[in-house]
């Protein structure tokens, strides 16, 4: 009898232990993301999907004509209020920050609001942030395979039926893709600038 009621305080023992064990691995990973954050993330070396979309300039743009180049990819809006300006922003500064290199990096600003951001539009806005910024836009069709393919919406998207209700929700990383246009960091808006630099100039060297 009293093997028996060892055996089973044993194993209530060892249950115990094994939720304090799971309990500490959980809240410590908690706590690492937690403290990381801010820090560009390797990401899983997925090939960025191409697609073809009309710029500022009313021109074609491509994504697989950048091959050969850094390329930064953010989706957002003209009439956003708060992170697309940061992201435009430090689109700006890392232009200068990169000097002569600027030219071997491609960033591209991709619009979520179709039926606001035309060509004019999208011109203005990346005027403000100087002439480097590609800014893209297109039917919504285009677009909407664009955004599901890469992850700023799920499911079934449909447009808008008035221009008073349209769609502006979007995604809040910045995907930063090597000179093969593999994606290696993902980055968000509220990063410093530096380092969008550093990922920026890791990658400039391969």
């Amino acid at each position: 009898m009293w093997q028996t009621g060892l055996r089973k305080a044993s194993l209530l023992t060892f249950l115990i232990a094994s939720v304090f064990a799971i309990s500490y691995l959980y809240f410590s990973s908690q706590a690492q993301n937690s403290a990381s954050y801010g820090v560009p993330v390797l990401a899983s070396g997925m090939a960025l999907p191409d697609f073809t979309l009309i710029d500022q300039d009313l021109r074609e743009f491509s994504l697989h004509t950048a091959r050969g180049r850094v390329v930064l990819i953010f989706f957002g809006y003209a009439s956003c209020p708060d992170l697309c300006p940061e992201v435009l922003s430090k689109y700006a500064v890392l232009d200068k920050m990169l000097g002569e290199k600027a030219g071997e990096v491609v960033m591209i600003f991709v619009t979520t609001d179709p039926s606001r951001d035309n060509p004019r539009a999208l011109k203005e806005l990346v005027s403000r942030y100087g002439g480097r910024i590609v800014a893209l836009t297109g039917d919504w069709e285009e677009l909407k395979d664009v955004w599901l393919r890469y992850h700023v919406v799920s499911g079934d998207v449909q447009p808008p039926a008035t221009t008073n209700n349209y769609f502006v929700s979007h995604s809040a990383v910045v995907y930063v893709a090597d000179r093969e246009l593999v994606l290696r960091y993902i980055l968000t808006p509220e990063m410093p600038v530096e380092r969008y630099y550093e990922a920026v100039y890791s990658l400039l060297g391969r």
